[in-house]
């Protein structure tokens, strides 16, 4: 809980693999913190596509107070969210990994369709980012068992099952591949 007051993110780094971070109900914000996920999914790979590592051109916090207060999309997109959150942890815990790909995917551009309705109009993503992705679903639609997921920047980050590893690789030569589920 106390590593939430710093960054959100945070709270999910404290384990390896799934991790669900509540919102919790409270204003402070005491009860928000994250649980450890257990799922059928240790096999997860994770692909980071960096496409811009400078500065953000506006903290993801006062981009998202930006996006609350002016985009019409977002009225829908906490209970979408919410909702896409139940799905994927259900799909972890199954181990229905097309699933949670589709899911993660959708939801993160969602979640920039959103920030690109606010008014002015934020986006984090760059031509590089849209590169990125036109590129996986060309390859996904020949085969390539990989989804896309987005934070609030312009990296990609591409989640597959091990055995799909070399496939990304020839893919996305520049990524580098993570496995979540290793000691460090």
């Amino acid at each position: 809980m106390l590593a939430r007051f710093g960054s959100g993110s945070a709270t999910r780094s404290f384990w390896h693999g799934f991790v669900k971070w509540n919102k919790g109900h409270m204003a402070d914000g005491r009860d928000s913190h994250a649980h450890l996920v257990k799922g059928k999914m240790n096999d997860l790979r994770i692909a980071i596509v960096a496409v811009d590592t400078g500065p953000k051109s506006q903290s993801s916090r006062d981009g998202m107070n930006h996006t609350v207060a002016t985009s019409p999309l977002f009225g829908t997109w906490p209970e979408q969210a919410e909702a896409d959150c139940t799905a994927i942890e259900r799909a972890v815990k199954e181990g229905e990994f097309d699933t949670l790909g589709q899911l993660a995917e959708a939801n993160a551009l969602a979640m920039h369709a959103t920030m690109m309705a606010a008014r002015p109009a934020l986006t984090y993503l760059k031509l590089a980012s849209w590169q990125v992705l036109e590129t996986l679903w060309a390859a996904r639609n020949e085969g390539l068992a990989a989804y896309a997921t987005m934070d609030a920047g312009a990296n990609v980050k591409l989640i597959f099952a091990d055995r799909a590893t070399q496939d990304v690789r020839q893919v996305f030569p520049e990524a580098q591949v993570i496995n979540p589920f290793e000691s460090v």
